[in-house]
C-alpha cells in the first residue's frame, strides 16, 4: 500500500484511473470503503490530502461486459 498526496484539480475518479487504470463502479466503490470519509470530499479534492492507494485485492469484481444486445425478437 502507498499513500498519495491529493495535488490541485485531482479527483477520486482520476486517481483510481491513475492507479488502476480503470474507474469501473466496483472498483471505485472499493477504493472510497479504502478510504473512510473520502465520499464526503468535493468531487475536486483539496489539496494535500492523504489517501491510501492499496494494493488491488483479486475480489474486486468488474462490471460484466454485454456482447450484444437484441431490440427485436
Amino acid at each position: 500500500m502507498r499513500e498519495y498526496v491529493t495535488r490541485q484539480f485531482d479527483r477520486v475518479d482520476r486517481i483510481v484511473y491513475d492507479a488502476y487504470g480503470s474507474t469501473d463502479d466496483p472498483l471505485v466503490a472499493w477504493f472510497l470503503e479504502q478510504n473512510p470519509g473520502l465520499e464526503r470530499q468535493p468531487i475536486v479534492l483539496p489539496l494535500g490530502l492523504k489517501i491510501k492507494i492499496p494494493t488491488l485485492p483479486k475480489s474486486v469484481d468488474t462490471v460484466p461486459v454485454i456482447n450484444n444486445i437484441k431490440l427485436w425478437d
